[in-house]
C-alpha cells in the first residue's frame, strides 16, 4: 500500500514538470522546430538591430534559461524516482526473505545451525508443514539432533556391523568383528564443565573454562554423573536413562564407518584439523567442538581428553561377538580417544588404555550415552556401581 501511494506521488511530479518542460519548449519555438533549435536560437544567434529586437532578444535569452531549468529539474526528478523505486524494491524484498519458506525450513531440520529461525517474520504454510510433520528420516540414521533439559546434545547412531581392533596395534586390540543391534544416542560433545557442575554441583576441572571437556572425574564420578542426569524431572518426564558407552559403542561411533586409523583417515598430517594433541594443544583442554566433527557428526572423539567407557577392561575375543559389554569380572576400566597430552598415535580410532576407575587426571573426561527406558538395565547395574 505505501509503496503505491510514493508511487502515484512520483508519476504526479513527473506529469507537472513534464508538462512545464513541453510549455518552455512551446514558447521559445520548440513546438514547431524542436528543442535543438529553440536552444541554438535563444543562446547562439548574434543580437537583430533594433530596439524591438534586442527585447524580443532578451525574452528569448530568459526563455532559454528557463528551459534548462525546467530540463534540470525534469532530470533531477527523474533520477529521485529510480532511487524511490530502488529503495522501496529493497524493502519490499527484504520484507519478502522474512518470510519463513518450506525450503529454508527443511535445511532448518537438516542443521539446526545453519539457519536463525528469529530473524523471519513470518511463516508460510509449506513451512508450518515441513516443521510440524514427523521426521521421515530413520530414527537409527546418524545425525539426527536431540537436545535433553540441560542443553546437551545427542546424534542417534544406527545399528551395524564393524571391525573393532587395529591389526598394527598391541595385543591387546585384536581385530574383530562386532554387530550392534540397536541404535543408540551419543553425545556430540564431551561433556562440559558448566554441564558437570549443573548436576554434580562442582567442577573439579583444573582447566577452568565452561565450555572446556571437564576432567579430573573418575569412571565413579562419571557414573555418578549419569545416575542424578537420568534422575532429573524432565529426564524421567522424556523416558531418557543416561550411561557411559560400552567400548563397542564408543569405537564404532568414533569410526563412523571407516576402516583408517582416524575417524578420517591415514595421514597424521590431518589430525590437527580434528583434535587437540600434543603438537598443537599447548599443553591444555580447549572448548569442546572447535575442531572438525567426524562423518556421524561427533567432535573431539580424538583428542582432548580420553573418555571414560562402561566395560571392565580384558583382552578382546578372537571371533565374531554381538552387543558386547566387556568382561563380566574385574575392576580396571577402559577409556578410549587420545588427550591433549598425547601424541598422534594414542588418538588413533583403535588405541585403547585401562585405569583404576577412581583415578582422577588431567586428561580423563567422558561423553555420555542416552538410551530409552525400556533399555536401562544396563545403567542401573552402573548406578549399584559393581566394580
Amino acid at each position: 500500500m505505501v509503496y503505491s501511494v510514493i508511487r502515484l506521488f512520483c508519476l504526479i511530479l513527473v506529469l507537472v514538470f513534464g508538462y512545464s518542460f513541453v510549455s518552455t519548449i512551446s514558447m521559445a519555438g520548440g513546438s514547431r522546430l524542436g528543442l535543438p533549435f529553440a536552444f541554438y536560437t535563444t543562446s547562439v544567434l548574434p543580437p537583430i538591430s533594433g530596439s524591438e529586437s534586442n527585447a524580443a532578444r532578451v525574452v528569448s535569452n530568459f526563455d532559454g534559461i528557463m528551459l534548462l531549468l525546467d530540463l534540470l529539474c525534469f532530470l533531477l526528478f527523474s533520477a529521485m524516482i529510480i532511487v524511490v523505486r530502488e529503495r522501496l524494491r529493497g524493502v519490499r524484498d527484504k520484507t519478502a526473505s522474512k518470510v519463513l519458506t518450506a525450503e529454508i525450513a527443511e535445511q532448518f531440520l537438516a542443521d539446526e545451525d545453519s539457519v536463525d529461525l528469529s530473524e523471519f517474520t513470518e511463516l508460510s504454510d509449506a513451512a508450518a508443514e515441513s516443521l510440524t510433520r514427523p521426521n521421515s528420516q530413520s530414527e537409527t540414521q546418524a545425525g539426527d539432533p536431540i537436545v535433553n533439559s540441560i542443553s546437551m546434545r545427542f546424534v542417534s547412531i544406527p545399528a551395524g556391523t564393524f571391525t573393532m581392533g587395529d591389526a598394527n596395534g598391541d595385543d591387546n586390540e585384536t581385530p574383530h568383528q562386532v554387530t550392534l543391534t540397536k541404535p543408540f544416542e551419543l553425545g556430540v560433545y564431551e561433556v562440559t564443565q558448566e554441564q558437570y557442575e549443573r548436576v554434580m554441583g562442582e567442577n573439579p576441572s583444573h582447566f577452568k573454562g565452561a565450555k572446556n571437556p571437564v576432567e579430573r572425574v573418575s569412571w565413579e564420578d562419571a557414573v555418578e554423573f549419569c545416575r542424578k542426569l537420568s534422575a532429573l524431572p524432565e529426564e524421567k518426564a522424556a523416558g531418557r536413562v543416561y550411561r557411559l558407552p560400552t567400548e563397542a559403542e564408543w569405537g564404532y561411533a568414533c569410526r563412523a564407518g571407516t576402516t583408517t586409523k582416524y575417524s578420517f583417515g591415514d595421514e597424521e598430517s590431518q589430525l590437527s584439523d580434528y583434535a587437540w594433541y600434543r603438537e598443537n594443544s599447548d599443553r591444555r583442554t580447549h572448548p569442546v567442538g572447535q575442531k572438525k566433527p567426524n562423518a556421524w557428526g561427533l567432535y573431539d572423539m580424538h583428542g582432548n581428553v580420553w573418555e571414560w567407557c562402561q566395560d571392565r577392561y580384558g583382552e578382546y575375543p578372537s571371533g565374531s561377538v554381538t552387543n558386547p559389554t566387556g568382561p563380566s569380572e574385574g575392576s580396571i576400566r577402559v577409556y578410549r580417544g587420545g588427550g591433549w597430552f598425547d601424541f598422534a598415535r594414542y588418538c588413533q580410532s583403535g588405541i585403547r588404555i585401562r585405569s583404576n576407575p577412581r583415578n582422577r587426571y588431567r586428561n580423563f573426561g567422558f561423553r555420555v550415552a542416552q538410551v530409552p527406558l525400556p533399555d536401562n538395565k544396563r545403567a542401573s547395574e552402573a548406578e549399584s556401581g559393581s566394580r
